[in-house]
């Protein structure tokens, strides 16, 4: 693993951006980081965002960032319910948000340590634990388990013991 290192200033909490596709795309994609991050930075300033989803997908995300984000002390969800599956023909509308939360004093930082970085590639041999997270977080998300049931159950069945 990468090591991943924020540092606040005297001025500022460390922030993060979490911006997601769908309501479950930040948990699986960097849930555990996020989990990390808030354990040992709890004045974490955290903007969640979810750009697509009806209302019982969004409350499921809302859910889940508070959750993730139960120690953090400002934490901040904003969900948008932009049609799945139609990004690439509204992109006018989705830039336009961009540009809302481009304006926001808290949020230029983090966009420039996001274009600094590098993306996660696409490994195909990870479609096993995207499978296994996501039922997983439904689980939780939905209360048939809870936090450590679920992830307990995926861990088992990521190695194969389920």
């Amino acid at each position: 693993m990468l090591p991943l290192s924020i540092a606040a200033t005297d001025d500022r909490a460390p922030r993060i951006l979490c911006l997601g596709a769908h309501a479950d795309d930040i948990e699986i994609g960097c849930g555990g980081t996020i989990l990390r991050l808030a354990a040992a930075h709890p004045e974490l300033d955290v903007h969640w965002v979810v750009l697509s989803g009806d209302e019982r997908r969004a409350n499921e995300a809302r859910c889940a960032a508070s959750m993730f984000l139960a120690g953090v002390m400002r934490p901040n969800f904003t969900a948008r319910s932009f049609p799945d599956g139609f990004f690439p023909y509204i992109g006018d509308e989705i830039k336009a948000f961009f540009e809302e939360l481009k304006s926001d004093p808290l949020i230029v930082g983090t966009m420039a340590a996001a274009n600094a970085g590098s993306l996660m590639p696409n490994n195909p041999e990870m479609a096993r634990f995207w499978t296994v997270m996501l039922a997983a977080l439904q689980n939780i998300t939905q209360g048939r388990e809870t936090p450590k049931e679920g992830l307990d159950r995926a861990v088992k069945r990521i190695k194969g013991a389920e």
